[in-house]
């Protein structure tokens, strides 16, 4: 395997790029309602870069830490040890983190306000702490990384519209149903991939059992963690059904589109209700990246 090939694979480009779209359509969706120039192309190329960057930290650190129990949940995906050395995963982390950081403090200050940096801190620091601790625990992990992704998201329009709320004298009106709409949709990005991260622990539950972590599939059960996951899914589902028919009722391409979504959460509903081995539940875990990316364009309809 080339060098090119085990660093992509080390931070998971794939789910990068899922991240990349996300802001790009929030940034293309905030461009239609409102203009401000402190906040443009190069901003959020900045914005684009910095979250990237340390999210692929993340992904590396994890991996650093994940490198025993990987042996036995993903023995053929294992990279760190095998295609690559330890030492340089440590310090690509390195690297990649600090130029993350230094990005994310550069468009502070270009934006105005230098304490805005902090929002990019604290993602360094939760994925690091996740990591080596709060991965351990049960749902603490999940919910941690499931935030962490709609936030990415939502950050865009916290940057975006920064500006705008600072602005005195104007009428917020429209700004806050725009920050509201960017909100959901972050929170829907945050619950999809809370119902990954639990059907991850119950495919990596052998692993996670030998060096003892305290997941939730493992203090209560497998089957205990798969109907938490059922019930968060079909909360999902009521939650489209009462937003498409009250805020979008005369919007009849998000209507259409939201009826798409339900299907597609229904049908991953009843797939993991059948669900009973290890396969199974991954298969579903993948299907749910597919149910993100149809989700994603949704934004560009509002």
């Amino acid at each position: 395997m080339s060098n090119i090939v085990t660093f992509f694979r080390l931070i998971r480009w794939k789910n990068l790029a899922l991240i990349a779209l996300g802001q790009f359509l929030v940034k293309q969706y905030l461009d239609s309602y409102i203009t401000n120039p402190v906040f443009g192309s190069l901003e959020f190329v900045l914005l684009l870069l910095s979250t990237l960057l340390i999210a692929a930290a993340g992904y590396i650190i994890n991996d650093i830490y994940d490198t025993e129990v990987d042996f036995i949940n993903k023995p053929k995906r294992l990279l760190i040890g095998k295609f690559i050395s330890l030492e340089k995963a440590n310090n690509f982390y390195l690297v990649l983190n600090g130029l993350g950081l230094a990005l994310g403090y550069y468009l502070s200050i270009r934006v105005g306000n230098k304490s805005l940096v902090t929002f990019f801190l604290i993602s360094a620091a939760l994925l690091y702490f996740y990591s080596i601790s709060l991965k351990k625990i049960a749902l603490l992990g999940n919910i941690v990384i499931a935030l962490l992704v709609g936030f990415s998201l939502l950050l865009v329009a916290l940057f975006a519209m920064y500006e705008v709320f600072q602005t005195k004298g104007i009428d917020l009106t429209i700004p806050t149903t725009i920050f509201q709409v960017v909100f959901y949709y972050t929170l829907f990005a945050s619950f999809i991939n809370l119902i990954r991260e639990l059907l991850k622990d119950i495919v990596d539950y052998e692993g996670d059992k030998q060096f003892n972590f305290k997941t939730l599939p493992l203090i209560t059960s497998v089957k205990a963690a798969k109907i938490v996951s059922l019930i968060l899914t079909f909360t999902i589902i009521g939650a489209l059904f009462y937003i498409a028919y009250t805020v979008f009722n005369t919007n009849n391409i998000i209507l259409f589109y939201s009826a798409g979504l339900i299907i597609l959460l229904v049908y991953f509903f009843f797939r993991l209700l059948e669900a009973n081995d290890k396969n199974a539940y991954k298969q579903q875990a993948s299907f749910l990246k597919l149910i993100m990316l149809y989700a994603i364009f949704a934004i560009v309809l509002m």
